[in-house]
Formats: structure tokens, sequence, C-alpha cells
């Protein structure tokens, strides 16, 4: 995406791409934002994912609906940033998914991720359609389980299966 190569000192955006000697306080190796269907299920499921990604000086921002007070508090304890993801606007269902993934697909290409992980029925949807949209590197799709048979599991299923064709991963 136009990086410089790592050990490079020239910056890109707000962080910079110098190797870890001599790393400023702003400094990540790689951007890396993560789309989920709340910021609880994110505490849930995923704080351990997100703490060894942090860990190793990776830049992550995390996106959902909406974020609890003790979600907030427990990825600020990491410094992680978090955006409220924008929400499917009013009207035909088809042409409000598309403004709301543009919408996301906006907020992650001024991010600029290395890699966007997304998972969740219609949020790993919107979130791998919008990562392809705003042309990041790398898509991760995460699976927890399988959709079941029944109700609302054949939405599911093609959710997750036009997920997994957008995704690399």
């Amino acid at each position: 995406m136009g990086e410089p190569p790592m050990g490079d000192s020239k910056t890109s955006g707000a962080m910079r791409t110098t190797g870890p000697a001599g790393a400023a306080p702003g400094y990540a190796l790689r951007r890396i934002a993560i789309i989920a269907p709340s910021g609880a299920s994110l505490r849930r499921n995923r704080i351990g994912l997100i703490t060894a990604i942090a860990a190793k000086r990776h830049g992550v921002l995390v996106f959902a609906p909406e974020f609890g007070q003790g979600d907030g508090l427990a990825l600020d304890a990491l410094g992680i940033e978090r955006r409220v993801m924008p929400p499917k606007p009013p009207g035909l269902a088809l042409f409000a998914e598309q403004r709301a993934t543009a919408a996301l697909a906006a907020d992650l290409a001024s991010y600029r991720p290395h890699v966007v992980m997304t998972y969740g029925d219609e949020t790993g949807l919107r979130g791998a359609r919008a990562a392809r949209k705003a042309k990041v590197d790398r898509i991760v799709a995460l699976v927890n389980v399988l959709p079941s048979a029944g109700r609302g599991g054949d939405r599911a299923r093609r959710a997750l299966a036009r997920t997994l064709q957008l995704a690399d991963m």
C-alpha cells in the first residue's frame, strides 16, 4: 500500500515504520483493525488476541456497533483505540447496507491497516466487504462457531460463506 519498507526512517501517517532500535513512542510495526459484532464480544472472545498483538507493538484499532463501559475500560487499559462502527442507515436494505459498508471502508482507509480481522454474521461480512473496498492488504475472517440450521441459520451460513470468499485467510 505504498508503505516504506521496514527499517526505513520515513513516516507513514501517524505511525512510524522504523525498526525496533530507537523506536518512537508512537511506533507500530503493523496496523491491524478488528471488526466485531459488539464491544462485549471483543472483551469476552478476543481480549487475549488483542493483548498479544499489542504486546508485539502492533497498532490496533477496533470497531464495533457499540461499546459498554466495561468494554471501553478493558480496551483503554491496553491502550487500544476504538471506534463505533457506522450504523446501518434507514432505507432499503440493500442500499442501506451499501452505505454502511462504504462508511466503514472510509474509516478503514483513513487508518490504513495492513490487516483487517473481522467476525460475526453481519459485521463479519460488512467488515470483509469494507476491507476489500479500502484495498487492505490482508483480510482475515475469524470464525468462532459454524452457524446451525434453523432460525436465522440459513442467513448466517450465507453471510459466513460470502465472508470467507472475500477473506484471504
